[in-house]
């Protein structure tokens, strides 16, 4: 009995070392969000056509935001597929904001022209 009480003690002692022992550094939280680019595969095509949109970042629990005010976008996260619909011609600016776990949020965009 005395043994099987000695035996869940030092187990829970492990586990308790083992928990506090992390390094704090390795928290990802800590990770900032880098906003590396936003890219499409084509920057002119004609109404009708799409074109892949996609972002490249870092951070911590990322979450992306799409906006268009012309045309449609399809698709979510990291890449979406702009959809030129015949009342886009002109030059169309695809915004994405992209924040973070920590609250941080940074938004930047890409143009595609339309026929």
């Amino acid at each position: 009995m005395f043994s099987s009480h000695l035996i869940r003690l030092t187990l829970l002692f492990s586990i308790l070392m083992i928990s506090f022992s992390c390094d704090p550094e390795d928290d990802p939280s800590d990770e900032p969000l880098v906003y590396s680019s936003i890219q499409a595969a084509r920057d002119t095509i004609f109404t009708g056509d799409t074109t892949r949109v996609w972002v490249e970042a870092t951070g911590y629990k990322l979450q992306y935001f799409w906006t268009v005010e012309k045309g449609d976008l399809l698709g979510s996260g990291t890449e979406v597929t702009y959809v030129a619909t015949p009342c886009t011609i002109g030059l169309n600016e695809i915004f994405c904001t992209i924040s973070d776990g920590n609250d941080h949020e940074e938004t930047k965009s890409v143009e595609v022209s339309v026929f």
